[in-house]
């Protein structure tokens, strides 16, 4: 296995990103991993539960420790960079979502990445681009 990230929902589940982009799950006293999903750019733990975003789309679904759940969390990220990062910011799930413009149309650019940042509105079940972190 080359692990990418590796997350634990103490003591019932471990969670490995891979980098094929396959998350595969570990319960206690499973015998065998569990592939679960594949395409994944990231993965986190937010309230108790394992969060994963696809890389392309972010299409994002949450994983339940107990019986391996999986829920559909949100469709896809409005856009779409090239990689995404799940991250808890005051209680908030958020998305970083990194556009490289330095490879395109084959030409270079130096240092041109482009940022956008969005909040998982749960009952809309969408992510919601933020125009402003604050004082984060």
């Amino acid at each position: 296995m080359y692990p990418k990230k590796v997350v634990a929902v103490t003591p019932l589940i471990l969670g490995i990103l891979l980098y094929n982009g396959h998350l595969v799950l570990l319960r206690c006293g499973d015998e065998h991993w569990t592939d679960m999903v594949s395409s994944i750019g990231d993965i986190y733990v937010f309230k108790g539960r394992i969060y994963a975003a696809e890389e392309v789309s972010g299409k994002t679904v949450s994983i339940g420790p107990e019986d391996l759940s999986v829920q559909l969390v949100t469709n896809k990220v409005p856009g779409g960079g090239h990689m995404k990062f799940l991250v808890e910011s005051e209680g908030e799930l958020l998305l970083v979502d990194i556009y490289d413009e330095s490879f395109c149309y084959d030409i270079i650019f130096e240092d041109a990445l482009f940022v956008n940042v969005f909040m998982l509105d749960g009952k809309e079940k969408k992510w919601v681009e933020l125009t402003s972190l604050g004082d984060r």
